[in-house]
């Protein structure tokens, strides 16, 4: 699993109008989508501007860690990209730190008839989120 979260939302969301700062998230967001899907992932949860995504989940593979970690660089690379457009529009840069972790998780549909969602969870989940917590921007 990776979990990536960007760095320095909060203050930047009580610098710039609403407006404004979703039209610098929807770029971040909508680029990595094409960034995990590329490279074999399913997202298993948007939580603001932290995605958390899952691989080998539904389909296990034998490059399940290779996958997720050539999309956490090709993610890194995307925010560069992304950043040179904040600087011609003189927005604030945005920085995301990644965090990933292997191994086995309880995968199923939690919830009630009111709402439920597909979802891992266990300790190796916790692992993913908090070594992202801890992971430096950029």
């Amino acid at each position: 699993m990776l979990s990536a979260d960007l760095r320095g939302v909060a203050a930047t969301a009580a610098e710039f109008p609403a407006g404004t700062v979703i039209q610098m998230l929807n770029p971040v967001l909508i680029g990595m989508s094409g960034i995990i899907f590329k490279h074999g992932g399913n997202i298993d949860k948007f939580m603001g501007d932290a995605i958390t995504v899952l691989f080998g989940t539904l389909s296990k593979r034998d490059d399940d860690v290779a996958r997720a970690l050539a999309c956490a660089v090709e993610m890194q690379i995307k925010m560069h990209e992304l950043n040179v457009e904040h600087r011609r529009q003189d927005l604030p840069e945005l920085y995301k730190g990644i965090g990933i972790n292997t191994g086995e998780v309880l995968a199923g549909v939690l919830g009630s008839d009111v709402y439920s969602e597909y979802t891992v969870i266990g300790g190796e989940v916790n692992l993913a989120s908090r070594s992202e917590a801890f992971s430096l921007r950029g």
